[in-house]
């Protein structure tokens, strides 16, 4: 059954078959869909973002097997929106393992794993922050707790640059207290300051011990939680930053609690025995250790009352309680009690003392009829005989019995009662089934002679994790390096093994995360925050509210009373390092018959007595039926019970109060608050369970570092192991000093679960590590100090050779005597480097390697270290670029042969060949800078998937930041993959890498939208209409059914962000932005334009309606019930309003929003529209536009030859509007006529404003290789376009037409050629680039054959002088920069940037978005987060962000005004480069209207003019903390023979790598 919703059960009695209707109940039954144990395991209880979260789901049947079904899994943000969703995903072996990549911006907070199998649902959280790394971090190693009695708080405080050497400096040590509520973590406020320590000589660890008692013995709070938090804050004395480290311990009350299993009142019956189990720990839950417990005592005594009084006690002693932890203890209970209390007294060996009460009713009986089911099993597993002892003081011949287990009745019988006597015992025995794990629940009832009906209940630990024994083999002495180890997995052959890793700290978090037997036992036992909130996802699923302590809904009698909890002793360890927990069989009989089926979870209906303790008479027939045994009953004649036979009356509990369970009312706040109101203690049954209260502390009580997350390495162990079994599986092992933790489970086709018993520890360090850094980004000339560190992890001193090899790609830069050398020009040296350092155990030695690279382009730069025990190399890239401002020049022409068979095109490259400008001190642009590249591509719609994803740092060039980036990212990526769909160009496996990918970017855009559905430009931002509908527009380009099962939009996102667009629709149709944006972020749809002539305040929400309207029609068919109904008005009244105004239109972009906003609506309005259109279009040469002026194309310059030499476009005045303008008027007149002229010279048009190869739109180019030699590129404009483009290609079909052969011939190199053949071969998308020797000259491009391709020219050099910038068309930003060096050697840099928009009244008041990105020097970084802290500083209101990428700093305001804004910003040097580039640049322009810009250059003279020496950049400074000047330990014997030892070793080790040092340098 898997069907929601209220469910009956009737049950008719008669006298015969065929007889009357004697009696018909019905009860009502709520349906649960849980039946399996769903298992969600992440590989880490916390993620960083854009970090991968790897996990796997086990999900086992009743009876413990793998369920191998389809489910379904998804994944959810913190606003329980679906980011991820994998439908029918079958399992194997029941696990399915599935991962997923963060945002580098997600919504942060607790995330949640979903799985689905039918109607079941099973929540798992996980945690998503937010961390930067930074040059170096702080970590105090603390105890999770401190005693009371502890005298000292000791702890370690760890100082790691981020290549693992120590820092050396000094330390400020705060000990601080907070007082707070209990299990709890404290906040910043709450934390006072007790000591302060300064350490002036800190060498990268500090051991610290702090006298704490004074502090701890004012701590005799029971009701509050002590808390000490040790801070240190860290300086580098050298790099002069302070990084703070801090972690937080709790004090603990060494003292003892008892407690007696299971929850009040225990039910007894006279003259049968009553079991008890008793419990001693910590007050935290800490297990005692057996010092503790050796001399320990526990008393447990037993009064009653009643006709008689008796007290007996039993002792245990400390072998008892080391050996049981738990102890048993069984009573006898006398005749004629009628009042019972247990005692507990409890003595630890050190005195520790701790009592517990519990109190016991007696079974109401009026003629003292008692029947009891007791087990003698303890440990009982799958397999195991289950026996069962069932007393009784009664006559009757059968007992009857039904177990249940998961709530499924799984086997009924009865047993005859043989003994003659009484009162007797009947003991029988059935097989425990795996069905029954982990509880099963034994009801026995029997009909007295007298007719009346006696039961009692117990349920009995069903132990699910004893067939399967699993274990690791571990070898890690085969590879002697260290670098990897074997595991050999044990268990049932052909499982599925699952393997993970984690840091010992994190994994002392212990976080519910990974799989051990507490948590498998608690979640099948229905504990725990996961089923908490599954309990509450299935609610939300089915629609229907469950009661929160049972199923069964309240018809039916002690409906309002808890069920008892199963006995239950847990233990947590202090330090994290796990936790246990074992249940006991437990009793479940109630105070009358009707509850022990109550609290079994069985509706029951019979035609026998049923007698009620007072408190629970209603005054009617109690008629009780057992589902399964109804039928055997039904026979005969029988009576029904009169009114006589039923207890009198009792009051009942007004409606705002509760009941207790033996008789009495208390308030409802009184329940589950941790006191007795009832007089039987039944308010604290059945309470929910917090089995890990202090989880949060765990996760938060430290501050975090990089190795917390780990993303890079942190995942070496996760592995799935699907074959035969036994195999041997080798893991690499990162090479790191660092301890971690090894588990693994095991999931079999007939044993099941099985778990690890112990996980495995470890330490992952080698004899000897070597670790290499450097900038990623450098210039030309520059001198960089590569940063090699060498760490000695063995016990001995060692010497390290260090080796560079030779390369032809740089230089080493050589320090003369006395650290003597020059910035610029240095003295260099060829060949390879060597150097040899000698290394105290566990020390760690930075050594600098200067360097000056020979050329431009990515360098991997590798070292190699070697000792006589172990090598080790390390490597990195750095990315070389230009010195100077970077210029781009960019052309781009469409070879059209649909109609001709040859095409000439002649590209000019506007360099000479040399820099020298005759008689002058300029120069035309900086030596060797140069480079460039031409592309080739088939088709109109240009290259698809350079990279997957594609984004806008992969099609523009530049990293942005923003909900309309993310939007871009999502449309390019879709626009690419429907490109590709369309024309039957779609390589097998594309399509699910692509969708995985741009998932990540509807998971970057949800993060902007807004409570109310809304969405803002950057967060905590004003939300706007215009981005609101554009967001949504383009979220539903994934709205395409083939994808569906790869990416999927949550339906709440799109019904929200409508339902908030429709409240800003005015009565007259159209609609209205936020008041906050008065002066709108895009500045199209301005209605305020500088053009008077073409705008009209009187239709100015026109252009943002349109906007409106291309958002609602496609995500109309979407929306549900109410809101589409409301939509689908508010589309009739926007197209409405759209067509009045028309008439009245005379701007070109206006126009042409509207036309295809009511052509994609279907308005009648939409030929008038295009009518409008097509008279306000631009026409020149074989080109047709839209805009407000005219634009020029590629000026043709005509020489000697009188070749038409095409030169690359400049930037125009209305590029970025005309554009968009012209896209949107492609798109109508494909969508309106069949293909011919008109929409041949729009492509054309949109094919040459190209200003790179993957963007689609006017744009300028300027600065740096990376950011800027492509231009700034209009992410809106390029994906109108590329949708524009990518219908016309569909329609045009000229794929099937393509067989295209290209020669490129080049002036610089008349002697050679470039021949292409571009044919029908499904890879016309795919860009065609060849780099260019000589940058000067121009290219004859000659094409013949038929189809259509893009040929790309692309290149750059740069400049040192102002007035060989790029300029705009119209001044419209001032911008200045001002730079303030201080620190060691101008370490630290103030930067300074004011900027103000020009522009009025021109072009408006404001600029709308606004970005500027100033260039960072090389070496020198600012953490994000500090950017991020300056941007929610509030200092700058207008600015909404900031962003570093690694050669820029980007900071983007929301708009600019004729006032200047100016920022500060501080940025440091992590790596040592000199002689930088004298000349940086800065530039500030306009988001959607980037020829709107200015660009100026800022000189770093004060950089340029440092030497190697100055920034510490070379091991061979004499004045340099990292100078190798340590003296050679004297030449012993013992020594010589240990080096010739290295020597031999050397020889065997780097002679195949093809070097060998012939002579190595002595140490300095």
């Amino acid at each position: 059954m898997e069907v929601a919703g209220e469910w009956q059960l009737r049950v008719d009695g008669r006298a015969r078959l065929d007889g009357n209707l004697v009696f018909s109940q019905v009860a009502n039954l709520t349906y649960s869909p849980n039946f399996l144990t769903i298992l969600i395991q992440p590989s880490r209880p916390v993620y960083n973002a854009g970090q991968t979260v790897r996990f796997r789901a086990i999900l086992l049947t009743r009876d413990l097997k793998p369920y191998d079904e389809p489910v379904d899994v998804f994944v959810l943000d913190p606003n329980g929106r679906i980011m991820r969703r994998w439908p029918s995903i079958q399992t194997g072996h029941g696990v399915v393992t599935l991962f997923f990549d963060l945002p580098l911006y997600p919504l942060l907070g607790k995330w949640r794993i979903r799985v689905r199998a039918l109607a079941q649902m099973e929540d798992k959280i996980f945690i998503v922050e937010q961390y930067f790394k930074h040059r170096f971090e702080v970590f105090v190693r603390l105890p999770q707790t401190v005693k009371l009695t502890d005298q000292y708080l000791e702890g370690v405080v760890v100082g790691n640059m981020s290549n693992w050497r120590h820092v050396y400096g000094n330390c400020t040590l705060q000990l601080q207290s907070a007082y707070h509520e209990k299990n709890t973590l404290p906040n910043d406020t709450e934390f006072s300051e007790v000591f302060t320590e300064f350490v002036y000589d800190f060498q990268g660890v500090l051991p610290f011990q702090f006298d704490i008692s004074d502090i701890a013995g004012a701590s005799a709070s029971q009701d509050r939680d002590l808390s000490l938090r040790v801070v240190a804050d860290v300086g580098d004395v050298y790099g002069w930053r302070i990084i703070r480290g801090w972690a937080i311990a709790r004090v603990v009350h060494d003292t003892a609690i008892v407690k007696i299993l299971g929850d009040q009142p225990l039910i007894f019956r006279p003259g049968m025995p009553i079991t008890i189990h008793a419990f001693a720990s910590y007050s935290d839950e800490h297990p005692f250790d057996e010092d503790e417990l050796e001399d320990a005592k526990m008393t447990m005594t037993m009064s009653v009352t009643g006709a008689a009084s008796k007290v007996e006690s039993v002792e245990f002693y400390g072998e008892d309680l080391i050996e049981q932890r738990v102890v048993r203890a069984v009573f006898d209970v006398p005749n004629m009690t009628e009042a019972l209390q247990i005692d507990v007294q409890f003595t630890s060996t050190s005195g520790l003392l701790a009592a517990a009460t519990a109190l016991g009713t007696k079974y109401h009986s009026p003629d003292d009829f008692y029947l009891q089911v007791e087990t003698s099993n303890e440990d009982t597993s799958p397999g195991d005989f289950l026996t069962l002892h069932v007393r009784n003081n009664f006559r009757t011949d059968y007992i009857n019995y039904i177990i249940t287990g998961g709530n499924v009745a799984l086997h009924s019988d009865r047993q005859a009662v043989l003994d003659p006597g009484l009162p007797t015992v009947t003991t029988f025995s059935v097989t425990a089934s795996t069905e029954m794990a982990p509880i099963a629940r034994v009801l026995v009832w029997a009909v007295t002679v007298e007719g009346q009906l006696v039961s009692h209940a117990i349920a009995i630990p069903v132990n699910p994790l004893g067939g399967h024994e699993v274990g690791i083999r571990w070898n890690d002495h085969k590879d002697h390096s260290g670098g990897s180890s074997e595991l050999k997995m044990l268990g049932e052959k052909g499982s599925f093994f699952g393997v993970s890793a984690l840091w010992e700290e994190t994994n002392f978090m212990n976080a519910g995360h990974d799989l051990d037997k507490a948590r498998v036992l608690n979640h099948m036992m229905g504990l725990g925050e996961d089923i908490r909130i599954s309990k509450e996802s299935t609610e939300v699923y089915l629609s229907v509210k469950k009661p929160s302590n049972h199923r069964i809904r309240d018809d039916y009698d002690y409906a309002d009373i808890a069920k008892p909890h199963i006995r239950r002793a847990a233990t947590r360890a202090r330090d994290g390092s796990g936790s246990t927990v074992e249940f006991f069989a437990t009793s479940l009989g109630g105070p009358d018959t009707a509850s022990t089926f109550a609290f079994a979870d069985l509706v029951l209906l019979t035609d026998t007595s049923v007698y009620y303790q007072q408190s629970r008479t209603t005054g009617m027939c109690k008629l009780l039926f057992v589902i399964t045994e109804a039928l055997r009953y039904l026979f005969g004649s029988f009576r029904l019970p009169s009114v006589s036979e039923l207890s009198v009356d009792a009051a009942e509990c007004d409606e705002n109060l509760l009941s207790c369970l033996t008789g009495g009312c208390y308030v409802a706040s009184g329940r589950c608050n941790g006191q007795y109101e009832c007089p039987d203690r039944s308010d604290e049954a059945g309470c929910p369970i917090d089995i890990d209260p202090l989880r949060n502390f765990r996760i938060y009580r430290l501050s975090r570092i990089w190795r917390f997350y780990d993303p890079i390495h942190g995942d070496w162990a996760w592995r799935d192991v699907r074959k035969e079994g036994s195999e041997i599986q080798v893991f690499p092992i990162p090479k790191r000093p660092q301890t971690w933790v090894v588990n693994m489970f095991a999931v079999g086709k007939n044993k099941g679960l099985g778990l690890l018993q112990e996980k495995i520890t470890f330490d992952s360090a080698g004899p000897f590590v070597l670790t290499l850094e450097a900038p990623k980004v450098a210039r030309m000339w520059e001198q960089v100090g590569l940063r090699v560190c060498a760490c000695n992890f063995d016990a001995s001193m060692v010497p390290v050779m260090i080796v560079l090899p030779k390369s032809d790609l740089y230089k080493t830069v050589v320090v003369e005597e006395n650290g003597k050398t020059e910035a610029y020009n240095p003295k260099k040296a060829e060949g390879e480097f060597q150097h040899i350092v000698w290394l105290n155990p566990g020390e760690y030695r930075d050594v600098h390697i200067p360097i000056v690279f020979t050329g431009m382009g990515e360098v991997t730069v590798t070292v190699y270290g070697t000792t006589q025990q172990q090598a080790d190399s390390d490597s990195v890239t750095i990315s070389v670029q230009a010195e100077g401002a970077t210029i781009g020049k960019h052309t781009s022409r469409l070879l059209d042969l649909k109609n001709r068979g040859l095409v000439y095109d002649f590209l000019d490259i506007s360099l000479d060949e040399s820099p020298l400008i005759p008689y002058s001190l300029k120069r035309r642009y900086i030596y060797s800078t140069p480079s460039g590249h031409i592309s080739i591509t088939g088709d109109v719609v240009g290259p698809s998937f350079p990279e997957i994803p594609v984004n806008a740092e992969c099609l523009l060039g530049m990293e942005l930041m923003g909900a309309e980036t993310e939007a871009y990212n999502f449309a390019a990526n879709l626009w690419s993959l429907h490109y590709l769909r369309l024309t039957n160009q779609l390589p097998y496996g594309m399509t699910r890498k692509v969708l995985d990918a741009v998932a990540v970017s509807y998971a970057a855009i949800v993060r902007y939208q807004n409570p109310d559905g809304s969405f803002s430009m950057f967060p905590g931002d004003e939300a706007g209409v215009w981005l609101t509908s554009h967001v949504l527009k383009t979220l539903m380009i994934a709205d395409f059914q083939d994808w569906e099962n790869h990416l999927y939009v949550d339906r709440r996102i799109l019904s929200n962000a409508t339902a908030w667009l429709l409240d800003h629709q005015t009565e007259e149709g159209s609609f209205m932005e936020t008041p906050h944006y008065h002066d709108p972020i895009n500045p199209k749809i301005d209605p305020r334009s500088s053009v008077a002539w073409f705008r009209d305040t009187r239709y100015a929400n026109i252009t943002l309606t349109a906007h409106a309207l291309l958002a609602l029609v496609p995500v109309l068919p979407t929306l549900q019930s109410k809101l589409r109904v409301r939509a689908n008005f508010a589309t009739v009244s926007a197209v409405r309003y759209l067509e009045r105004e028309l008439p009245r239109l005379s701007d070109p972009y206006d126009i042409a929003v509207v036309a295809w906003a009511l052509t994609t609506a279907g308005a009648g309005g939409s030929d008038l529209a295009f009518e409008r259109l097509d008279l306000n279009k631009r026409t020149s040469d074989s080109r047709i536009y839209w805009s407000r002026e005219p634009i020029g194309h590629n000026p043709i310059v005509y020489e000697d030859s009188q070749k038409p030499f095409v030169q690359p476009k400049d930037d125009q005045k209305w590029d970025a509007h005309a554009v968009e303008a012209t896209a949107y008027a492609l798109l109508v007149y494909v969508e309106r006529e069949s293909l011919g002229v008109i929409q041949e010279n729009i492509v054309r048009f949109l094919a040459e404003m190209r200003e790179l190869d993957g963007g689609l739109i006017s744009t300028l180019h300027t600065l740096n290789f990376l950011e800027f030699n492509r231009g700034l590129i209009l992410t809106l404009d390029s994906v109108v376009a590329m949708e524009a483009l990518v219908a016309y290609s569909y329609r045009a079909r000229i794929r099937d037409i393509t067989d295209l052969k290209i020669r490129i011939e080049l002036s610089s190199s008349p002697n050679s050629s470039l021949d292409l053949h571009l044919k029908n071969d499904g890879d016309l998308a795919s860009i065609r680039s060849f780099d260019l020797d000589a940058i000067y000259g121009h290219i004859n491009v000659i094409g013949h054959g038929s189809g259509q391709a893009l040929v790309q020219l692309d290149y750059s050099y740069a400049v040192d002088q102002p007035d060989e910038l790029d300029y705009p068309p119209v001044e419209a930003y001032d911008l200045e920069v001002t730079a303030l060096y201080w620190g060691r050697n101008n370490s630290h840099i103030n930067i300074k940037s004011c900027q103000r928009w020009t522009r009025q009244p021109e072009d408006g008041e404001t600029s709308g978005l606004t970005i500027t990105q100033i260039h960072l020097p090389s070496g020198y970084c600012v953490g994000q987060d500090d950017l991020i802290r300056l941007v929610e500083s509030k200092e700058v209101p207008n600015l909404k962000w900031a962003l570093r990428t690694d050669t820029t700093i980007k900071l983007f305001f929301s708009r600019l005004t004729s006032d200047w804004t100016c920022v500060d910003y501080r940025v440091e040097r992590w790596y040592a480069v000199s002689n930088h580039s004298r000349y940086n640049t800065a530039m500030v322009y306009s988001h959607f209207q980037p020829e709107r810009f200015n660009m100026t250059l800022f000189e770093v003279y004060p950089l340029y003019d440092l030497d190697i020496c100055e920034v510490c950049g070379s091991y061979q400074c004499p004045y340099c903390p990292f100078y190798s000047d340590a003296p050679a330990p004297l030449p012993t014997p013992l020594m010589l023979l240990l080096l010739l030892l290295l020597f031999a070793s050397l020889k065997n080790i780097l002679w195949p790598l093809g070097f060998m040092p012939p002579l190595f340098t002595p140490p300095r």
